[in-house]
């Protein structure tokens, strides 16, 4: 579970009312973004990988950062106004529940075990093995940077990838009722979500 960075040009305020960067709508780093402001600010959906450039361009002077961008948002001139996994953390003591592996219902019992044991076994070799996966990440990866594909590696990929656990689970139900207290869930999902 990861954290997202608030970013923008100039440090010292918290934006009330202007236009940001989110990666998409219906993310947790947007979800995150609207209880930290109280849902007060006119959010602009981008690509993940295009608020960067356009917080350089001066196109905007506010966005969400996700991903490898977190690691280096400061080496292109950026400034963090608020990581919003630190105040997540920080204001429940939970961590932030972000992408999930999910199965319709319909599906096999069996085949859901089959895949999560795959699943598992692919980790396990990765990690073994982390010297072999580095060409095939590196091909994929918005920054070749080895510290930063590490580093990237090390946040998102831990011990609830293997399993949600009780605390896992109890992070997801935790930010699914925040969101319904603010008005910005639906209520009654609960049930929906394991």
């Amino acid at each position: 579970m990861g954290l997202y960075s608030f970013i923008k040009k100039k440090k010292n305020r918290k934006p009330q009312g202007e236009k940001i960067l989110i990666p998409g709508e219906l993310t947790t780093a947007n979800l995150l973004l609207k209880l930290f402001l109280n849902n007060d600010f006119h959010p602009v959906p981008v690509r993940y990988d295009k608020i960067i450039p356009l917080l350089l361009s001066g196109e905007s002077d506010l966005g969400v950062l996700i991903h490898e961008e977190r690691f280096t948002y400061e080496k292109q001139g950026l400034s963090k106004l608020q990581d919003l996994g630190e105040w997540w953390e920080e204001t429940t003591g939970k961590h932030i529940p972000l992408g999930a592996i999910a199965f319709q219902r319909e599906i096999e019992k069996e085949w859901k075990e089959s895949f999560d044991s795959a699943l598992k076994l692919s980790l396990d070799l990765a990690y073994k093995n982390r010297e072999d996966t580095y060409e095939y990440i590196l091909k994929h990866s918005q920054d070749t940077t080895r510290e930063v594909v590490d580093s990237h590696i090390d946040l998102y990929v831990n011990q609830f990838t293997r399993s949600l656990g009780t605390e896992g689970r109890d992070a997801i139900l935790t930010l699914y009722q925040k969101g319904v207290n603010a008005g910005f869930l639906p209520p009654g999902k609960e049930k929906e979500l394991f």
